[in-house]
């Protein structure tokens, strides 16, 4: 037996896209499933150290496992019958297909695919036709073993009956096989009836061999006995092949045991005209073939309405009528009343495309795409990456689709037509057309795709999705509606032609006149369109003008509902006319609100503007007003901000500060500026920072000296200034306040002011000493005073018996919370402590 080869694609990474496996129920090992494995649109290799296992559930949740599956050569195909158990069962089973990688115990699994097992004749085949053969099979088999039982029958005659009803039993398997086939689709139940009445005419032609051997046995009586060995022999071959019959099909019912009957009655229940008994010309097995071919004829009349049929009777010399589904009513004979007919071909007149392209022209990875407006597309470049461009969606409408127009030269190399997000054999139009099919849960984009590194040089794509089967790249008609039928779609045509749809067309041959109202005034006019091919064209004007023309292609109103048609012809809907207007409306009160505000504002500049002068007055005044070049450093702008100076942008550098200015003492020290008294709180900053006076009060918490005591003073001037004394030369004086600071945290400097005059000089070294902060208050004198600053500054004086000034920086940027202050004097005089500035971080 023939085996029969299923090749699929499965992927590692995505679901399929592939049609059902179809399978019949019953049948086992007559065929094979190759399955190419890929991950994406990469082929997946398959490791030596992989074992394949394939597991399956029916609808009832029972588990099919199978390992001996075969590794191909290739590395990355796998092969596996269709087995006994997988085709127990009728109905959809879903599989896995596993692999284990036995070294590394990992486990990856393809998506599922489904084999869709059709049920057995007897519970699916159509009850008329399943009664014919029935009985057909059953005369058969009785006239077969009549014979036998007659003992006339000879070697040959037995071998006969044997191979007669063998092909009996494989006609029917045949006719159940086709029958089934005919409920999946129409052309499919067609071609299935017509094979199913071929079948049962060579089951007929078989009865009547059959019954020619009776009639031989009739005449051989005289040869029985020697013959007697071998015919049961025969008879015993005969009951065997009986029962694998009906086992397999349950569908022949149990033969007569008694088998009394003549070989002339062997006769009348093959082909009757015997006159041995009542009704024979009506129950014999010529009979009930010719009634089995009468149902299979019946069957192509029903499923097969859109080609002509052997049962209808041609008009000889006549013309071929269609009915309203443009099915054969009446089709055309020769002169003996035949119908007159050759192939089951298409018919081009009624081609359908369910394509609605909806792709415009796009330039993607060196490819350009044209619309040619007619559904086809341009496309020339070089790939510098593979592109895949949408074209549109595929309309689901549960039938079989074919999908073509791709140029020539196309391939998975090349270039062409695919739909789903995988580009291989049973995706892809690569010339020849792919086929699809869609239901309620699946649907796809289709694409065009031209793959890397390919040069195309203006080919055309004709993308089409049709029912038509045998439609070509040369067949292509554009977008006909998405029924997939030319009545459904007539239909969607005329309800767009009843409401005047934008660029419906009406046959005004179907008409006796067209008349056309003016909804404003309620006038109207008539246009007699009976025996005319004119054209009215819908112009823009001040209202819409009606123009008739001698042109051929019926009545057209062409009304635009959308914004962005751009073909000639083509008049806007009223609609879109109130949308423009209110969009042109709201843009003029716009741009005159825009112009007062821009008035208003070059007018308190001091250049008096109109609110409704020209955008040209506008700017010239602009230009006129007066900038003061006063403040023309960038230094008066605050940092990081811009201004206009003299039509210049100026980008200021002037810092600015967030938090307030503390100061003790008689001056308030700010970098940059001058020293100037600030006993009054004032304003220091455009982000509102205040100088604020406070007041800080110090005293004397220790000293060290030699054998005398030194002597030290502090005179508080009531806001902080304070003078500090040592005479004598070479003693440590430390003095820390008693008061906190304010809480550093956020603050960069503390700026001190000071005044010194030593009184010493040792011929080396003047008054010096140290001004820092400390964490407690702490009055040590070890060293020079120095001693547990966190943060501190020294002077120096240069000269003596002459007041020196100095302001001193201490970086506080690290600080946080309050400190103390700690001064110290080394050598003898005077210190002069007359400010203290906190100086806050900058933010700009």
């Amino acid at each position: 037996m023939q085996k029969i080869e299923h090749k699929i694609n499965l992927n590692m990474s995505q679901p399929n896209n592939f049609e059902y496996i179809h399978a019949m129920q019953g049948d086992y090992d007559a065929e094979f499933v190759i399955a190419t494995l890929y991950d994406k649109n990469t082929i997946y290799n398959i490791d030596s150290s992989t074992k394949v296992i394939l597991q399956g559930a029916t609808e009832f949740g029972e588990l099919i496992v199978y390992d001996n599956i075969i590794i191909n050569d290739d590395r990355h195909s796998v092969t596996f019958p269709l087995t006994k158990e997988m085709l127990s069962v009728s109905g959809n089973i879903s599989f896995i297909l596993s692999l284990v990688d036995t070294n590394n115990k990992q486990k990856k699994s393809a998506f599922p695919f489904i084999v869709k097992n059709t049920k057995e004749i007897t519970a699916s085949t159509p009850v008329l036709i399943l009664q014919a053969i029935t009985d057909y099979v059953n005369r058969a088999e009785k006239a077969a073993k009549d014979a036998e039982a007659n003992k006339n029958i000879t070697d040959e005659n037995a071998a006969q009956s044997k191979q007669y009803l063998e092909t009996t039993k494989e006609q029917a398997d045949i006719a159940t096989t086709k029958a089934q086939e005919s409920s999946s689709s129409a052309v499919d139940s067609a071609n299935s009836a017509i094979q199913s009445s071929k079948s049962a005419t060579i089951a007929n032609e078989k009865a009547e061999v059959a019954s020619t051997k009776a009639t031989e046995a009739s005449s051989s009586a005289t040869n029985a006995a020697q013959s007697e060995a071998n015919a049961k022999k025969s008879f015993d071959e005969v009951t065997r092949l009986e029962q694998s019959v009906i086992d397999h099909k349950n569908a022949v019912m149990q033969s007569t045991n008694n088998a009394e009957e003549s070989a002339k009655k062997s006769e009348s229940w093959a082909v009757g005209g015997t006159s041995t008994r009542d009704g024979e010309d009506t129950d014999n097995s010529k009979y009930y073939s010719e009634q089995a071919k009468n149902y299979a004829d019946k069957a192509q009349e029903i499923v097969g309405s859109n080609f002509i049929t052997q049962a209808e009777k041609g008009v000889a010399g006549g013309v071929a009528e269609l009915n309203d589904n443009l099915a054969v009513e009446k089709a055309v004979g020769d002169e003996k009343g035949n119908n007159i007919q050759g192939t089951y071909a298409k018919k081009s007149d009624t081609m359908v495309n369910l394509l609605k392209p909806t792709l415009h022209t796009t330039t993607e990875n060196g490819i350009t795409c044209t619309e040619n407006g007619d559904g086809t597309y341009t496309v020339k470049g070089t790939a510098t990456s593979t592109v895949t461009l949408p074209l549109g969606s595929i309309k689901r409408i549960n039938k079989k689709l074919k999908i073509c127009g791709s140029p020539s030269g196309a391939g998975l190399n090349t270039y062409g037509i695919n739909y789903g997000e995988i580009i291989m054999d049973s995706t892809a139009d690569v010339g020849n057309g792919v086929m699809y099919y869609s239901t309620d849960e699946a649907g796809d984009f289709l694409y065009v795709f031209v793959m890397n590194g390919q040069t195309v040089n203006d080919i055309i794509f004709k993308p089409m999705v049709t029912t038509n089967v045998n439609a070509t790249y040369n067949d292509f008609v554009r977008y006909t509606g998405d029924t997939g039928s030319v009545s459904g779609d007539v239909a969607d045509i005329k309800t767009k032609i009843d409401g005047i749809e934008p660029e419906a067309e009406v046959n005004q041959n179907a008409y006796s006149r067209i008349q056309i109202t003016d909804i404003m005034d309620g006038t109207c006019s008539i246009v007699d369109a009976t025996g005319k091919s004119s054209c009215l064209d819908i112009r823009s004007g001040e209202g819409i003008e009606l123009v008739e023309k001698t042109s051929g292609f019926g009545i057209r109103a062409r009304l635009s509902n959308n914004l962005v048609t751009n073909k000639a012809g083509f008049a806007l809907d009223a609609r879109q006319g109130e949308v423009l207007d209110k969009k042109i409306t709201e843009l003029k009160k716009s741009v005159s609100d825009g112009k007062s505000a821009i008035a208003s504002a070059i007018t308190n500049a001091g250049v008096s503007t109109a609110s409704d002068a020209s955008f040209a007055t506008m700017s010239s005044n602009i230009a006129k007003v007066r900038t003061d070049t006063t403040y023309t450093d960038k230094s008066h702008i605050i940092y990081g901000e811009t201004a206009y100076v003299q039509g210049k942008k100026v980008t200021g550098t002037m810092p600015s500060y967030k938090k307030d200015i503390y100061y003790y003492g008689a001056y308030a020290n700010i970098i940059g500026n001058e020293n100037r008294s600030m006993y009054q709180a004032g304003r220091c900053s455009l982000w509102c920072s205040l100088i604020k006076h406070m007041k800080q009060t110090f005293t004397l918490t220790g000293s060290t000296g030699g054998t005398n005591t030194p002597s030290t003073g502090v005179f508080d001037d009531g806001f902080g200034a304070f003078w500090l004394e040592s005479h004598n030369d070479g003693y440590v004086n430390c003095f820390s306040g008693n008061e906190s600071t304010i809480d550093l945290t956020n603050y960069d400097i503390m700026l001190v002011r000071i005044a010194i005059n030593s009184d010493s000089y040792n011929g080396t070294t003047f008054l010096r000493g140290w001004i820092g902060l400390t964490d407690t208050n702490n009055g040590d004198t070890i060293n020079e005073g120095n001693y547990g600053m966190i943060a501190g500054v020294t002077y120096n004086a240069t000269k003596k018996g002459e007041w020196e000034f100095l302001e001193l920086p201490i970086y506080v940027t690290k600080l946080t919370g309050s400190k103390w202050l700690k001064i110290s004097l080394v050598h003898g005089g005077e210190v002069q402590m007359q400010s203290c500035t906190f100086i806050p971080k900058r933010e700009y």
